[in-house]
């Protein structure tokens, strides 16, 4: 028998499914809705160097033009933005979902990148690992680990004057 704490956690991770259900649908509509006279724009995906990402980026465009990242590197962009964070993949679909990065595409919505987020955990060189049910990008912490991603990705600065 579940005590409440465990109730009330399965409740909310189920409400968050059927909110990521809800969010899918209503991109399915909005991508949709593009294809039948907005014209899209291109989404920008050279900022994955910021993120210390692998550097080769997979991107699918819509015809209206809109590019999207595969769920894969978009996961990892993801992950990577809240470095030593543990999130659940409900976490994670939401802030794809707030970053606009979600394909509409995908017929398997959400599980596209629950499965990538699995894999990546499964990839030792992600950094991403599996604690229990959530995940956690683990920053280079060791002058090699941060050395192997500096060569991955060509150098990047900002100007701060």
């Amino acid at each position: 028998m579940m005590d409440r704490e465990e109730l009330l956690r399965e409740t909310k991770d189920e409400l968050a499914v059927a909110q990521r259900q809800v969010l899918h649908l209503q991109q399915v509509v909005d991508g949709l809705t593009g294809l039948l006279g907005e014209s899209g724009s291109t989404v920008a995906t050279a900022g994955m160097a910021a993120f210390g990402g692998s550097g080769t980026l997979t991107t699918s465009t819509v015809p209206s033009g809109r590019t999207f990242l595969k769920p894969r590197d978009a996961v990892e962009q993801v992950m990577q933005s809240h470095p030593n964070t543990s999130l659940t993949p409900a976490q994670v679909f939401e802030s794809l979902a707030s970053r606009d990065l979600i394909d509409p595409r995908i017929k398997s919505g959400a599980n596209a990148y629950t499965t990538a987020l699995r894999r990546l955990a499964d990839d030792a060189s992600s950094h991403i690992v599996r604690d229990g049910s959530r995940y956690i990008y683990r920053a280079p912490t060791t002058v090699g680990d941060a050395m192997m991603l500096i060569s991955q990705e060509p150098a990047t600065y900002l100007d701060v004057t």
